[in-house]
């Protein structure tokens, strides 16, 4: 992902998901029935701001509407609560990244979720 850092949009809101009140499993995206027990009852629960990388790839030949931002780089994250995030990342070299590669969420651009890597 190329966009200049004064296009992104400042997370203000917190990351939400979907909790099941039946067997407690979480999601990162909004379900009408929980993915591991097909109960209906869901409510809506902040996700932890923090997480891993579990896995990534670069996107050479994006989709049209972004046609132009190629390379960017998108990877599924592991927040620290266990609940997984496909995102946008950004902020090093991602073919040097393993499995305990720390990120945080970084903001939004273009309404997709972006996540930077930190040391703690």
């Amino acid at each position: 992902m190329k966009p200049e850092t004064d296009e992104m949009e400042e997370i203000v809101a917190p990351l939400l998901g979907t909790e099941c009140g039946s067997c407690g499993s979480r999601f990162s995206s909004s379900t009408p029935v929980c993915r591991s027990c097909g109960s209906d009852s869901l409510t809506q629960v902040e996700l932890p701001d923090t997480g891993r990388l579990i896995t990534y790839t670069v996107i050479r030949y994006p989709p049209a509407p972004f046609i132009g931002e190629e390379p960017y780089t998108v990877g599924v994250i592991e927040l620290d609560d266990g609940t997984r995030v496909l995102a946008n990342l950004r902020g090093t070299e991602w073919e040097d990244a393993d499995g305990e590669q720390r990120v945080v969420l970084h903001g939004n651009y273009k309404g997709r979720t972006v996540f930077r890597t930190f040391s703690e």
